[in-house]
């Protein structure tokens, strides 16, 4: 019984985790890429606290010099925030500015509250 248990939630957490999830495309620009050996993606729920970095090397070049990363699995309605840095074998660059991202997927917990009515007369 208690491997039974175990597989459920095991599929419970990976169909919540897959189903319930924001996936974002960050896409960004470097000026001087011949100096870039890679880079970094870092993100958080807080703005200016980054929680969570990858190294994504040189990611997917797109058209016009930018380059692309897709991150997966990510909490919908919660707003992220993402920033990137640029490294070589000399360092790591200083922060991107920073975006945010938020998926809403649930219904407005508070009701509209009408503040005003007007009532027209007809004089026909």
């Amino acid at each position: 019984m208690r491997s039974i248990t175990k597989a459920l939630f095991l599929v419970l957490f990976f169909f919540a985790t897959y189903v319930f999830a924001m996936d974002v495309t960050i896409v960004w620009k470097h000026p001087n890429p011949d100096v870039v050996e890679g880079f970094k993606l870092y993100w958080g729920i807080q703005s200016g606290q980054y929680d969570h970095c990858v190294d994504v090397g040189m990611a997917t070049l797109r058209d016009g010099g930018q380059y692309e990363y897709r991150l997966e699995g990510l909490s919908d309605n919660q707003r992220v925030y993402f920033v990137c840095t640029a490294y070589n074998q000399y360092g790591e660059s200083e922060y991107s500015s920073e975006v945010s991202a938020i998926k809403i997927t649930t219904k407005p917990q508070t009701a509209p509250v009408i503040i005003n009515i007007q009532i027209i007369q007809n004089n026909n």
